[in-house]
């Protein structure tokens, strides 16, 4: 895995991007480059609830694929570029916005809440097997 590029977002976050492609067949490549930012806690703490707190780790990893299937070796570099040029034209427009962390961050918080919930009745499922 290797940087390739990185952008300093104005709502304060660092977005990396990160090389990960792979030869899966003879000349062909498989791109894959990750777009990937952590969100510290302290961007975190005014979203989240009390007993939440304790399931979240420092730091949110927001984590985004670019990628393309069969391509030809020497259509390698031209391809990346176009796939990080399409990324810049949408998506990255999208992570600069200061209203996108708070909604991931809403997100990540949902989805934490919900293992939690299955966790919890995953635990009761097994003290009512245990009891029979």
């Amino acid at each position: 895995m290797r940087l390739i590029k990185e952008y300093n977002l104005k709502n304060g976050l660092k977005l990396q991007l990160f090389d990960k492609t792979f030869r899966y067949f003879g000349d062909y490549f498989f791109i894959e480059i990750e777009a990937v930012f952590s969100i510290p806690f302290s961007f975190i703490e005014n979203h989240v609830h009390e007993n939440l707190k304790g399931c979240l780790n420092d730091r949110l990893i927001f984590k985004k694929y670019l990628s393309k299937k069969a391509v030809y070796e020497t259509e390698l570099e031209k391809e990346k570029a176009l796939l990080i040029e399409n990324f810049e034209n949408t998506g990255l427009s999208y992570l600069k916005r200061d209203s996108f962390i708070e909604k991931f961050i809403k997100k990540e918080i949902e989805k934490i809440k919900k293992r939690k919930e299955i966790e919890e009745l995953r635990r009761k499922l097994s003290e009512g097997e245990d009891a029979s």
